[in-house]
């Protein structure tokens, strides 16, 4: 975009502001996998990844060893 087509601005404001919208709702829909102790995916494999254990009620995260509960 120039300085020279500012009659552009409105419509690129416009598909910002969608594009906003369209991610916002992207943000608020992804939810935490949901595993029973004894499904939950390797840890070796899931190095970083966080999910919730529906056997014990938590939030656990993988060390890349082991699931640990997070809090």
């Amino acid at each position: 975009l120039r300085m020279s087509d500012p009659e552009r601005l409105p419509d690129l404001a416009t598909q910002i502001k969608a594009l906003r919208g369209q991610v916002e709702a992207l943000i608020r829909t992804k939810r935490i996998p949901q595993y029973a102790t004894a499904d939950l995916p390797p840890a070796a494999d899931n190095e970083a990844m966080i999910a919730y254990d529906t056997t014990t009620n938590k939030h656990v995260g993988s060390n890349g060893a082991t699931w640990n509960n997070l809090f």
